[in-house]
């Protein structure tokens, strides 16, 4: 990573590879991820959104009308181009994406991985409060409709963890606030944006 000048309208830092954001439901990864971008004036790229608009549909919607094998085939096909967009920036990945050894793998060979890490239920109550705002039900295409108790989450977070133990960077958000977490990591972009650390 290098420094650019302060008054030249560029980013004020520069990466060689992208860094790929991802995170438990609830960790606030997306919006630290957000907030990073702005700061330094790095490119940003979510997922989520760019399968949205490919879709012309929310993902929930898709996966329900579609399916969930041809919403997995929608990021498989869109991954890549964000992983090659030049200049390299920060890329925010859906609460349900890397499940699949593959977009693992490739995620890693092109990015430097960050997950932001919450205990099981931190992530029940973060998704408990989701719920209440959003009368009832989720509307995630990998979370469950309903949660009654912190073990219903148990099978989706079991499902991230290879992504957590193939992560270059893990963070652990509980406790943690957004505003520090973000600063913390603009300190780590030298080194997230620069090689594989693996």
């Amino acid at each position: 990573m290098t420094q650019a000048d302060y008054y030249d309208y560029a980013p004020s830092v520069t990466l060689q590879r992208p860094v790929a954001c991802i995170g438990h439901p609830g960790s606030a990864y997306r919006e630290i991820a957000y907030d990073l971008a702005a700061l330094t004036g790095l490119p940003l790229h979510d997922l989520d959104h760019r399968i949205e608009h490919e879709a012309g549909q929310e993902l929930w919607s898709y996966a329900r009308q579609h399916g969930s094998d041809a919403l997995r085939e929608l990021e498989d096909a869109l991954l890549p181009g964000l992983l090659s967009q030049t200049p390299p920036g920060i890329i925010v990945l859906g609460e349900g994406a890397l499940r699949s050894p593959m977009q693992l793998d490739v995620v890693r060979a092109h990015a430097s991985l960050v997950f932001f890490r919450l205990p099981l239920t931190a992530c029940y109550w973060a998704l408990r409060r989701r719920l209440e705002q959003r009368g009832g039900v989720l509307m995630h295409p990998w979370l469950p409709d309903h949660l009654q108790e912190p073990r219903d989450l148990q099978p989706f977070l079991e499902g991230l963890q290879p992504v957590v133990d193939a992560a270059d960077h893990v963070i652990n958000m509980d406790g943690q606030r957004v505003h520090e977490t973000v600063l913390a990591l603009q300190v780590l972009l030298p080194s997230l944006g620069t090689s594989n650390q693996r």
